[in-house]
């Protein structure tokens, strides 16, 4: 692998490497040392390249194996966030933290050691709460990642999923195929997300800071509405 990246650069003078490999670095001791020994790799042929790759949150064990890595040429991490509720994490079978840990502890270390990082966010789906959504909107905000759209991401369940299976079972889809679509449970979670798509969506020059504002604003009128409707 070394070998064909540094064909590339001297051959092609490639100046950037992304390595879309799920499996590059995962918490495992071995995957861990394997990432230790391509840093090592890279550098003792003195390839000179930037490259990214996917980990997971909990690929992150050692520090010390990002920083030799970062040595090696490495700038950009894109990392599967998915949302910052525990509990929702869980429903995802997405077993990247303990209870109590926060993400955005690991995110600032990346980007203390040099490393940027490009979140995999789910904002919304069939049970969100504004809780929740507040809380992955501050780990977006501490990847120091700018792009309005990351609010108005959505989940998929694919056909055959066990995600798809569940929404089914409860009633959540509005359409099956060629990809499951679903209605939210609280009609203001549906409100607030036909405004964020009507506010982002068309304007092309929104700023981060700006949709994030709308987005904010439109959770604290769903507390709001909640809390009328229920007193």
């Amino acid at each position: 692998m070394v070998e064909e990246i540094g064909y590339l650069v001297s051959d092609f003078d490639v100046g950037f490497v992304s390595i879309t490999d799920d499996l590059f670095v995962s918490k495992h001791p071995g995957s861990q040392q394997r990432a230790v020994e391509f840093a090592s790799g890279m550098l003792s042929r003195g390839i000179d390249v930037n490259f990214m790759i996917d980990i997971r949150l909990d690929s992150v064990v050692d520090l010390e194996v990002f920083r030799h890595l970062y040595r090696a040429g490495l700038r950009r991490v894109f990392v599967g966030l998915e949302t910052g509720s525990y509990d929702q994490l869980r429903a995802y079978r997405k077993q990247i933290l303990n209870r109590g840990q926060d993400a955005a502890d690991t995110i600032n270390a990346l980007l203390q050691l040099g490393i940027d990082v490009i979140p995999g966010t789910i904002m919304f789906h069939p049970t969100v709460r504004p809780e929740e959504l507040r809380e992955t909107a501050r780990l977006l905000r501490a990847t120091k990642y700018r792009h309005p759209f990351k609010f108005l991401s959505k989940i998929t369940p694919y056909p055959g999923t066990p995600l798809y299976q569940e929404y089914s079972a409860a009633g959540y889809l509005s359409a099956e195929w060629p990809l499951g679509q679903w209605d939210f449970v609280d009609p203001q979670a549906a409100r607030v997300y036909a405004d964020l798509v009507a506010r982002i969506a068309p304007d092309e020059n929104i700023s981060y800071d700006e949709a994030e504002a709308f987005f904010l604003a439109r959770l604290d009128e769903w507390d709001n509405a909640t809390a009328l409707s229920a007193g």
